[in-house]
């Protein structure tokens, strides 16, 4: 009698670093629904930056904001930065770190991309359970600038 054994590559967790820009623009903040073929098609989450690696300190997220060509901020004030909150999917593992950043003027989005709510009426949108994790963390964690 032959056996046959059926091996499955495991496919490799890959990390992925999620920075999320919550604009405080008076009482409104920007948000943009996800339309691209990967996770979380069609829910909504603030402006991201993906980056190789955790964005630790205030230099690094400004000199790479400023290369971003959709994210017209500057000059912007950076009042908190989260602790990274986690989601593990069955190939990814998600890193996410919330920046709230308080900009001088109305930033000039562009409106296919962004929209620009008040934020009182954020719980209207379906939001990545790494995304309501922020929102409903009560927790004193946030380093203030």
């Amino acid at each position: 009698m032959n056996h046959y054994r059926l091996s499955q590559k495991k496919k490799k967790k890959r990390d992925r670093f999620f920075n999320y820009l919550i604009i405080n623009d008076q009482e409104y903040t920007y948000i943009q629904k996800r339309t691209r073929k990967d996770i979380w098609q069609n829910l909504y989450e603030f402006p991201l930056i993906e980056h190789s690696e955790t964005i630790g300190d205030v230099d690094n997220l400004i000199s790479i904001v400023e290369n971003v060509d959709n994210l017209n901020l500057l000059p912007f004030k950076v009042l908190k930065k989260s602790k990274p909150f986690k989601q593990i999917l069955t190939h990814q593992k998600i890193v996410a770190r919330f920046w709230e950043i308080e900009v001088d003027k109305a930033a000039n989005f562009d409106e296919n991309k962004y929209l620009k709510i008040e934020r009182k009426n954020l719980s209207k949108f379906a939001f990545p359970k790494v995304v309501d994790l922020y929102l409903n963390d009560k927790s004193l964690t946030l380093e203030l600038f």
